[in-house]
């Protein structure tokens, strides 16, 4: 990006994101909003790198149905 080699970047799928901390804890550990404080962070460190170089991003992310859900939405 830095380059200005690359005009477009796409991610797909944002969900699909994993952070480190969880590839390498054990099973079960919880990391409660650890993806949400990485892309946030993530985004603030790009987003004026990716404006001086005319880059696009475009972050793809997909809605899940909660299956039984009785109250609430049914949207995760």
């Amino acid at each position: 990006v830095r380059s200005g080699a690359i005009d477009v970047l796409v991610v797909d799928s944002v969900a699909a994101l994993v952070p480190r901390a969880e590839l390498e804890g054990d099973m079960g550990d919880s990391h409660v909003g650890l993806h949400a404080r990485l892309m946030s962070q993530a985004l603030r460190k790009l987003t004026g790198t990716v404006s001086r170089s005319n880059t696009m991003m475009i972050f793809l992310n997909q809605i899940r149905l909660k299956i039984g859900v009785m109250f609430g939405s049914p949207e995760t």
